[in-house]
């Protein structure tokens, strides 16, 4: 994703380019006129001046406008980053991004042992607020004993085999590790346990709101070779049709938003309109679906 600051720097570019161009143009300096001839030189002069004016003025329409681009597209980015973190935040009820542990006011060593232990506690007692799973991981990750966390998270979930929420937090906390490493085999990994423990809780309680969900989204990101799309589009449309037999509450939305574009990356706008319009008509108020449907409309 492309942040402010790499907008920014790229525009920095532009303007030293554009600059050392003028620069170019410039003419270099030399004694003053003392004849005809050299007053010739001098319109001659005169005129490259002139002409130069001239490209330095279209170079910087040019920079205005690239500068506009940029501003669009860092907006856009920062729209994307609000839609992915909206979606990861819904997978437990809304628990809000993790704080970022800035390394200048970072804890000390004994205050990170402390808060360890403070997590690793409630993990194994099983005390974690339906709003608190994406955090503490996410802080346990921050402080640099995830591994510990997800160990401590995987010992629960298999002393308490008939408990759906725990299979679905030890999902989460497999989401978090995913996102730790690098693009590649590992990630792949990580989201299959994800999906296992998904249906494990869904063999428990097949209208798991919170397994369907995670499960979708685990199935969506897989590239399109390893043909787990159409599995994640069946996933989606059964909590669609979930949903739609109790009233609609706004993190029903996502639904849409998610089965929606995953008809459209495999070629199906207009099943996509639909499903859009669907949601859009039990969440009038969700500006993204109503984004989607404009962005398909105009095509």
């Amino acid at each position: 994703m492309a942040s402010s600051g790499t907008g920014t720097t790229l525009l920095a570019w532009v303007a030293l380019a554009v600059a050392v161009a003028a620069l170019a143009l410039r003419p270099k300096a030399g004694p003053a006129p003392d004849s005809d001839a050299d007053l010739g030189d001098a319109g001659s002069l005169e005129n490259r001046l002139a002409d130069a004016e001239v490209r330095l003025e279209a170079a910087e329409q040019r920079l205005r406008e690239t500068a506009e681009r940029l501003t669009k597209a860092e907006r856009l980015a920062q729209e994307a980053s609000g839609n992915a973190a909206r979606a990861v935040d819904l997978v437990k009820g809304g628990g809000g991004p993790s704080p970022v542990v800035e390394p200048r006011d970072g804890p000390t060593e004994k205050q990170r042992l402390e808060k360890k232990e403070q997590i690793l506690r409630a993990i194994r007692e099983g005390t974690l607020g339906d709003d608190e799973v994406m955090k503490i991981f996410g802080d346990a990750k921050d402080l640099g004993f995830l591994d510990d966390a997800v160990a401590e998270m995987e010992k629960l979930a298999a002393s308490r085999p008939a408990d759906a929420d725990t299979q679905v937090e030890l999902a989460t906390a497999y989401i978090v590790k995913l996102l730790s490493v690098p693009d590649g085999p590992e990630r792949g990994a990580w989201s299959m346990k994800s999906i296992a423990a998904c249906e494990r809780a869904l063999k428990l309680n097949p209208e798991h709101w919170d397994a369907q969900f995670v499960k979708g989204m685990n199935l969506s990101q897989w590239p399109d070779f390893t043909g787990k799309q159409p599995e994640a589009i069946r996933t989606f449309e059964r909590l669609v049709e979930q949903q739609e037999r109790s009233s609609p509450i706004p993190e029903y939305a996502e639904t849409y938003y998610h089965l929606g574009n995953l008809y459209r990356k495999s070629g199906n706008s207009e099943k996509a309109l639909e499903v859009f319009r669907r949601g859009l008509a039990l969440h009038p108020e969700d500006k993204v679906l109503r984004e989607q449907i404009e962005v398909i409309e105009k095509r």
